[in-house]
């Protein structure tokens, strides 16, 4: 428990000295701080549940939070507001909606096929076959598209307009997809948080409703 009051200590001066520069609710500087915000408190909250931490691990943990937070304080812009000004529509000059029902019936296809194939329950087979377990079949090379298909997500949302509604809807399915089948919460997370964060550069995300999306996301 000590090490975790001290932690919030630390956070709690970071947000402070954050909120004193007048930094963006969704600059590095206060998302990574209320990240491990809420890392600790979840520590203090479930106690013996969490996993216990250790002398050096802490150091470690200080040496990086300090580094990264001073980095992120001396660029972030101050007394900025919390609005996108960009008026100008982008689009890429390729129409890429068949490759991308392509690509989510592949990976339809791949998470039925690894999920039925294992010894376990469908999502049991699934999360071990993403650990890369031994004698569990593997989703394949679908995965290395993932990070194109991510940039796709994200440049489609930055520059969200009618005409690119079904590519967002399309994208989001590739997303929600690949965290079933993974099964794994970060999946889930980096989407999320992803759209959370241009919705509120682009002013469509008030402060009450990230404060919603904590407590679910929390609880």
């Amino acid at each position: 428990m000590f090490y975790h009051l001290c932690a919030l200590a630390l956070i709690s001066l970071v947000i402070g000295l954050a909120a004193v520069r007048r930094c963006s609710l969704y600059s590095p500087l206060v998302i990574s701080a209320s990240i491990w915000l809420v890392v600790f408190v979840a520590g203090l909250v479930f106690e013996e549940r969490f996993y216990p931490l250790q002398e050096k691990a802490f150091i470690a943990w200080i040496i990086w939070f300090m580094v990264t937070s001073l980095i992120f304080f001396l660029l972030s812009p101050t007394g900025t507001k919390n609005s996108w000004t960009e008026t100008e529509i982008r689009r890429l000059p390729l129409d890429y909606t068949l490759p991308l029902l392509l690509l989510i019936a592949w990976l339809v296809y791949m998470i039925w096929e690894v999920g039925s194939s294992g010894p376990d329950h469908f999502f049991f087979n699934l999360r071990l076959s993403a650990t890369n377990r031994e004698g569990f079949a593997s989703l394949g090379t679908i995965v290395r598209f993932y990070p194109l298909i991510f940039a796709l997500f994200l440049f489609e949302h930055v520059y969200s307009h009618r005409e690119n509604r079904h590519l967002r809807l399309f994208l989001w399915c590739f997303m929600l997809l690949y965290a079933v089948a993974t099964m794994g919460k970060l999946a889930i997370l980096t989407p999320v948080v992803s759209w959370v964060i241009i919705q509120g550069i682009r002013g469509k995300m008030k402060v009450g409703r990230l404060l919603c999306w904590q407590q679910l996301y929390l609880h």
